[in-house]
């Protein structure tokens, strides 16, 4: 594959991954906003089994934000899984490789393609 088709597929496994981590940061933080509101209303009327299932994702929600670029790395992965000049990308990457801009990302595939080959 040539660098430009290389270069575009990382651009749209980026985008991808950063949409991924965008749609789920909004989603665990408009449901932590809800629960922020419901928590006192569950506690008065004494509903436990919903409080807890509230604290418990609440828990799970602010764990999941430290990991959020990780755990989108994944979701592209599998998103992108039998898809083939993306799946040949991706086996290369990992997730602290996203962070870098196009044509340091680009090296570092080359870089790490040739490293596989020699394995």
């Amino acid at each position: 594959m040539d660098p430009d088709h290389r270069l575009a597929a990382l651009q749209r496994i980026k985008n991808t991954q950063n949409n991924i981590s965008t749609y789920a940061a909004i989603f665990m933080g408009s449901l932590m906003v809800i629960y922020f509101f419901t928590f006192a209303m569950l506690i008065d009327r004494g509903h436990s089994l919903a409080l807890i299932i509230e604290i418990f994702t609440t828990v799970l929600f602010t764990c999941a934000f430290f990991f959020l670029n990780k755990l989108a790395f994944h979701a592209t992965r599998l998103w992108y899984l039998g898809r083939r000049p993306y799946q040949e990308i991706l086996s290369c990457l990992t997730p602290a490789d996203m962070g870098l801009q196009g044509e340091e990302l680009l090296k570092r595939l080359q870089q790490s393609g040739q490293n596989r080959l020699q394995t």
